[in-house]
């Protein structure tokens, strides 16, 4: 079927979920590259903090880009869970649901990547003690622990 006049896949979509996906998503995902391509195991306590903060900030943008496109995102959910339910689901087929989110969604993985995190902290002594209590002269500049702006 031929698409309308006007009505291209790239006029369809708003201002937000452009900036999804051209700027957003592909910064954050080159953040995540970078540090997962680094040996943490030759880094500094300090080094390993900035990496946090780096990974945090990346995650807070992300996380507010997306915030945007969320409401787009379920309203097809929606209408794709009643499509299904009412017109295609069989008696022994599974609920819409499972096509929707999969049985390993993105926040279910973030879950655990934040748990493997924690966890691989526990192992550093050094690390684990410096995130669990840190010293005001330990604290990066603009760190909100000392109520700064987050801005170094």
């Amino acid at each position: 079927m031929e698409e309308p006049e006007g009505l291209s896949g790239a006029a369809l979509q708003g201002p937000s979920q452009r900036r999804w996906r051209n700027y957003s998503h592909p910064k954050y995902r080159r953040i995540v590259s970078d540090w997962t391509a680094r040996d943490l195991n030759g880094m500094t306590t300090d080094q390993l903090l900035g990496g946090v903060k780096e990974l945090v900030d990346a995650a807070a943008e992300y996380y507010t880009s997306v915030q945007a496109i969320i409401p787009i995102a379920a309203t097809s959910e929606i209408l794709l869970t009643w499509f299904y339910d009412a017109v295609v689901r069989q008696k022994d087929e599974p609920p819409a649901q499972v096509f929707v989110l999969g049985s390993d969604s993105e926040p279910i993985r973030a879950e655990k990547s934040l748990y493997d995190l924690a966890t691989w902290t526990r192992g550093h002594q050094e690390l684990a003690e410096s995130l669990a209590h840190p010293a005001a002269a330990e604290v990066p500049r603009g760190s909100s622990h000392l109520g700064g702006s987050g801005v170094a």
